[in-house]
């Protein structure tokens, strides 16, 4: 059982991260958090390890075959000239 100091030190430590994240995301994509939009998949991890590593499979499973959203290709490492 936390006591009330180790509440107030998570949500402290919650509050930090989620400027951290707001200010991040403001930087990078001018956007405002959480812009939904900038994600394919956004998932609650406090169900646990295996059904977010299900769904994070099972989504790439479903989306493998569809076309890109961009033309960006990211380098191959074997393509590269030494």
């Amino acid at each position: 059982m936390r006591t009330d100091a180790a509440n107030r030190n998570l949500k402290i430590s919650s509050t930090l991260v989620d400027r951290e994240r707001i200010a991040f995301v403001k930087h990078y994509f001018n956007a405002d958090w959480p812009t939904r939009s900038l994600y394919h998949l956004m998932l609650n991890t406090a169900v646990g390890d295996g059904p977010v590593i299900e769904t994070i499979l099972s989504t790439m499973r479903r989306v493998e075959d569809r076309p890109k959203a961009t033309g960006y290709e990211a380098p191959s490492a074997f393509s590269r000239q030494t």
